[in-house]
């Protein structure tokens, strides 16, 4: 499998980090001059130069999103090829996203909808 594939899409890679999530991964979308590639990052990876972005896998994002809590349930399936993710708030789901081809697409799409309402 691609690598590409097992992280989250650059552009989702953006909107997370706009919104301050700390960008501690193990892979970067990076940027030498010719467009983003995805490479795994380096504990010396130059700060200066380089536009780049977390690639965050599915279990880094594990890491982040509560799976429930008093107030708040997560829950996650997977359709034929496609990834679904809930958000209940009190016993009413609030969120859905739906359709993701990539399970770790669905789960950022789902730390950018918590995060933007404040849920975490």
């Amino acid at each position: 499998m691609k690598l590409e594939n097992q992280v989250t899409s650059l552009e989702l890679s953006k909107k997370l980090k706009e919104l301050g999530v700390k960008q501690d991964s193990l892979f970067i979308w990076i940027d030498f001059g010719d467009g983003f590639t995805v490479k795994e990052k380096l504990p010396a990876m130059p700060d200066e130069g380089f536009a780049y972005h977390s690639a965050f896998t599915v279990a880094e994002l594990g890491e982040m999103i509560p799976d429930t809590s008093s107030e708040v349930d997560i829950r996650w399936s997977k359709g034929e090829d496609v990834f679904w993710g809930e958000c209940f708030k009190f016993g009413k789901q609030v969120h859905l996203i739906g359709g993701e081809k990539k399970e770790v697409d669905c789960r950022a799409k789902m730390l950018i909808y918590l995060l933007e309402t404040d849920i975490i």
